[in-house]
């Protein structure tokens, strides 16, 4: 079993609303990609440009739901999830 290496954080509370708003089986989905996030949150995801520079985008194409979320000192913060 792997170490995580990032800790997971949200952004504000309109972002955790977001995520607890998520239907039992999208949001078990969203917990599984959090998961592998913590773990290589710098080597999955892609990187965003434009006003969402810095940021990287971890999408769930079957339900149309995406994590945006910034790495910075061992943390990766959840910025929008839907």
């Amino acid at each position: 079993m792997s170490v995580a290496r990032f800790k997971v954080e949200f952004y504000d509370k309109t972002a955790e609303k977001e995520y607890l708003s998520l239907d039992g089986s999208v949001r078990a989905m969203v917990d599984k990609g959090i998961a592998r996030l913590a773990l290589r949150a710098d080597e999955i995801g892609k990187p965003l440009s434009g006003l969402l520079a810095g940021c990287r985008e971890l999408k769930f194409r079957t339900d149309g739901i995406r994590v945006i979320y910034r790495i910075r000192d061992g943390y990766f913060t959840c910025w929008f999830v839907g």
